[in-house]
């Protein structure tokens, strides 16, 4: 039968973007917690920004831009600026 939008390769790869960027953000806070040094906690961050950047093209392209709940893509973009100014 027909792929529902939920399995389409632009969900799983938005899915997968985004998985990647919440646990970037996991190490990102436990190297904050740890008390690093700033030029790690930057890298950490730069590459939460970019999985989250990436998971936002994803949710903006494609069926996803016709389909899924703009909240999704505010939420990507708040997360995406927020680890990028860190």
């Amino acid at each position: 039968g027909p792929v529902t939008t939920d399995l389409s390769s632009e969900a799983l790869e938005m899915f997968e973007s985004l998985m990647l960027a919440q646990a970037q953000a996991c190490f990102y806070e436990k190297a904050t917690m740890d008390r690093l040094k700033p030029h790690i906690l930057s890298k950490l961050a730069a590459r939460a920004a970019a999985w989250y950047e990436q998971a936002l093209n994803c949710a903006r392209s494609g069926i996803l831009s016709q389909t899924l709940d703009k909240a999704w893509a505010a939420h990507l973009e708040f997360q995406s600026r927020g680890f990028a100014s860190s």
